[in-house]
C-alpha cells in the first residue's frame, strides 16, 4: 500500500516536471507535444495532473534528448535543482 503512495507521488512529480520543463523552456503546448511524440491533448491531461493510462516510454527518452533531464531525475523534483 506505501508502494502505491510512492509511485502516485513520483508520477504526480513527473507530470510537474513536464509542465515546468514546458514554460521554463517558452515552449507552446503544440511545440512541447511535437517535440515529446503526444497529441496536445495528452500533454494537457499530464499538465493538468492526469496521467494517461498509456504513455510510451519514448516520451521519457524524449525528454532526455531535448532537455537534458535523465530519466531517472523525471521523477524528483527538478524545478528546484534548476532554480539553484
Amino acid at each position: 500500500m506505501n508502494m502505491e503512495r510512492e509511485t502516485s507521488k513520483e508520477l504526480r512529480t513527473f507530470m510537474k516536471n513536464v509542465a515546468w520543463l514546458r514554460t521554463h523552456y517558452g515552449l507552446s503546448k503544440k511545440d512541447m507535444a511535437k517535440l515529446l511524440g503526444v497529441s496536445v491533448m495528452t500533454l494537457t491531461r499530464i499538465e493538468r495532473g492526469q496521467f494517461p493510462s498509456q504513455l510510451h516510454i519514448s516520451v521519457m527518452y524524449n525528454i532526455q534528448r531535448h532537455f537534458g533531464v535523465r530519466i531517472s531525475n523525471q521523477f524528483v523534483d527538478i524545478t528546484s535543482e534548476e532554480a539553484k
